[in-house]
């Protein structure tokens, strides 16, 4: 059940995004945008009540959950950048959600600019998985981001010298080719048990006892 609610709602995010980020919804009296209301750009949905949970299914222990309630949160963009990075942040927090939360920040691409300060601290964080997430959404925002373009959090907006390569000069590194970049995927919460192997057929295992002895009468019939 949980999978299948959690790949019905990426799925909603995804066809739906981009149908409401181009409607002009109706100005209500006293709603979002009215004086004395936050205001929110025209069709923007908010999504803040859902953040908490998907974030909190970052290490649920089915992985299907996991992928979808990543994939929910990339969609959903900057509104999500800031409770990411408070996961990231943490120490108190587990390992493997802080992985993943950075992870996550690297899916959304250009979304995640604001990210590459903490994400650059990361690269020194005492575990390797946390350092892999952090070293794998870096290069995929600044590979996704336009050319020239600011990086907040930097000093003038601009990459520490000899820490990242500049926006849109990626693929000049190995001149014509097209660079390949490990995808480290999302981290299983500890506890998880790996999952078994598949237990052989009978008629398998009759087939195999059957071998050496076929085996053994060939030799004996040999001059």
């Amino acid at each position: 059940m949980r999978v299948l609610v959690a790949l019905s709602l990426g799925a909603v995010l995804a066809l739906t995004g981009p149908r409401l980020a181009a409607q002009q919804p109706p100005r209500v009296p006293g709603g979002p945008g009215q004086p004395g209301q936050p205001f929110q750009p025209p069709g923007a949905v908010d999504y803040k009540e859902l953040i908490p949970a998907l974030i909190d299914a970052l290490k649920d222990s089915d992985p299907d959950v996991r992928q979808s309630a990543a994939g929910a949160l990339a969609s959903m963009g900057r509104q999500a950048v800031t409770p990411l990075l408070d996961i990231v942040k943490d120490q108190g927090k587990d390992k493997e959600l802080r992985a993943n939360a950075a992870y996550v920040l690297g899916l959304m691409g250009s979304n995640g600019r604001e990210a590459l300060p903490t994400l650059t601290k990361m690269l020194k964080d005492d575990d390797k998985d946390v350092r892999r997430r952090a070293a794998f959404a870096i290069q995929r925002i600044v590979k996704e981001s336009p050319a020239g373009g600011s990086m907040p959090g930097f000093p003038g907006g601009a990459f520490p010298p000899g820490t990242l390569t500049p926006p849109g000069s990626l693929s000049g590194i190995a001149g014509d080719k097209q660079l390949s970049f490990p995808d480290p995927g999302l981290v299983a919460p500890s506890g998880t048990a790996a999952p078994k192997p598949t237990a052989k057929p009978d008629t398998e295992k009759k087939e195999e006892e059957k071998k050496p002895k076929d085996t053994k009468k060939e030799e004996d019939k040999k001059p």
